[in-house]
Order: C-alpha cells, then sequence, then structure tokens
C-alpha cells in the first residue's frame, strides 16, 4: 500500500547528481512550480508512466494535467494518471 499520494501538476528535475527532483503544484509557468504543496527532492527512484505526457523547459519536464506522485518508500516514487475506478484504502 503506498505511503503517500498527492495529486497535482508535476514539475520534474534532472539534477546533477543523477537524482530526479519533484514539486506538485497548483500551477506552472513557463515551467516553473508555483504553489507548490508537496515535494520530492533528489529521488533515486522515479518511475513514470509511458502515457504520462512531458513537456520539457532547459533542465526541467512538467505536466499540463493532473497527475499522482506515489511515495511508495523503499520502492520509490510512481507517477501516472489518476485511476477514479479504484477505491481508496480504509
Amino acid at each position: 500500500m503506498p505511503n503517500n499520494i498527492d495529486r497535482g501538476l508535476l514539475v520534474v528535475h534532472d539534477e546533477a547528481d543523477g537524482t530526479t527532483s519533484l514539486s506538485i503544484c497548483a500551477k506552472v509557468v513557463h515551467g516553473a512550480p508555483t504553489d507548490v504543496y508537496a515535494k520530492y527532492n533528489h529521488a533515486s527512484q522515479v518511475s513514470i508512466d509511458g502515457d504520462v505526457h512531458l513537456t520539457r523547459q532547459g533542465h526541467s519536464r512538467y505536466t499540463h494535467e493532473i497527475v499522482e506522485v506515489i511515495n511508495e518508500g523503499q520502492a520509490g516514487i510512481t507517477v501516472r494518471y489518476p485511476r477514479y475506478d479504484e477505491h481508496p484504502p480504509a
């Protein structure tokens, strides 16, 4: 079971050390996150579903649509489009 699920627009930044930082936000302006409410810094394992469309802006990539960012602890972070047919855990 996931530890944490955040939903929103996503900005992905590839770090110089080979890790990835993610910002979940309400708005993206010129590729930069605005109104950030969740952040994952220097994640080493990030899996982005192939159907998630990312637009490149410099060293960053971002979504135009809301995605789910799932922190799965030791297994890493998964990014996907929301799946409304799934029921949340009780």
